[in-house]
């Protein structure tokens, strides 16, 4: 994986959003837990009060003209010819928006003179713990230590590779390659791109 051409990929949506406000960081940090919870929704492993706690990992995308049914006005709908018009992962997703926060926290940070330099995947070890719960715990644990870091100018560097290391990590515990983290990335980056010129 090529971590630098992600966070030069990151830095294009970050700049055309060009939200500067002295609340960023903290909002930043929160959208990132927030996408951690989401991903963990979607693994469901959690969820020991249910029966049902089967990843989401395939889910049928349904034709924006029919809703799903296979018919339009017309009786066959001619958009998608039988209501669905892909598959989807959900637990992937929500795990790249997770990455789109994690890199824009690595830029900010660089930028603003708290990370010596933003690292090289070769850099990055990635961190398992004993279950996927632990995993998505210690993500969490280091956002915060992040923002704890970021106010008092402490330990950045170490505890946003640690962060790194749980997130990708996280998506080898999570089944997903390299390859298919970045490609989904890609397709989520293009996505977050037409939802700003559309006015999101």
């Amino acid at each position: 994986m090529n971590l630098s051409k992600l966070f030069d990929i990151q830095r294009v949506l970050r700049d055309k959003i060009s939200y500067q406000e002295d609340d960023k960081f903290d909002k930043m940090n929160l959208a990132a837990i927030v996408e951690m919870a989401e991903c963990a929704n979607e693994w469901r492993g959690f969820k020991y009060w249910s029966k049902d706690q089967e990843p989401r990992t395939e889910v049928l995308i349904a034709c924006e003209d029919c809703g799903g049914s296979g018919r339009d006005l017309s009786g066959y709908c001619g958009s998608c010819h039988g209501g669905y018009i892909g598959k989807t992962n959900p637990v992937l997703e929500e795990y790249v928006d997770g990455l789109h926060f994690v890199l824009e926290e690595g830029i900010e940070l660089y930028e603003c003179g708290e990370l010596d330099t933003l690292p090289t995947f070769e850099q990055v070890m990635p961190l398992r713990h004993l279950t996927i719960s632990k995993q998505y715990k210690s993500i969490i644990k280091n956002i915060l230590l992040l923002e704890d870091d970021f106010e008092e100018g402490d330990l950045v560097d170490a505890h946003y590779l640690a962060l790194l290391g749980d997130f990708f990590g996280l998506g080898q515990m999570l089944g997903f390659t390299l390859e298919q983290i970045e490609q989904e990335y890609l397709r989520k980056n293009q996505i977050n791109h037409k939802r700003q010129e559309e006015g999101y």
